[in-house]
């Protein structure tokens, strides 16, 4: 019982790693790219430096950026994979957080016949603060 108890403590420290800690990430660089039909792959779009500021929450995260309001957007854990967490918005929009290489990708625009979304963009060169 207290070999199960270890490896389920084990297990659960592991789940809860891989999830997104409350705190802010800061993006610098943006890369969009859509989903093109007749060659059947994602083609980059635009890529450009940016400054935003993602505050994440279990529950909800709060984006803001230069000029602009924040807005709230509340979403849900879906699963985790390797060393990446989806989260999933209730418009079907996902955020897959790489830990790896410390990027968010952003899947937006679901298609329904194609059965996948037909834009995304990759934010990268972050840093991230957590709460203490």
């Amino acid at each position: 019982m207290k070999n199960f108890l270890i490896i389920l403590g084990i297990f659960i420290s592991t789940l809860s790693f891989s999830q997104v800690e409350n705190g802010t990430l800061t993006i610098r660089y943006a890369t969009m790219y859509e989903f093109n039909q007749y060659s059947n792959e994602y083609e980059l779009v635009s890529e450009d430096w940016e400054d935003i500021q993602f505050y994440f929450s279990n529950d909800y995260y709060v984006i803001s950026s230069d000029g602009e309001d924040p807005v709230q957007v509340f979403w849900k854990f879906d699963y985790n994979e390797d060393n990446s967490s989806t989260y999933i918005l209730e418009d079907n929009r996902v955020f897959i957080f790489d830990f790896d290489t410390q990027e968010l990708h952003f899947f937006w625009d679901w298609n329904e016949s194609l059965g996948q979304h037909e834009n995304y963009i990759i934010w990268g060169k972050t840093s991230f603060e957590a709460d203490n």
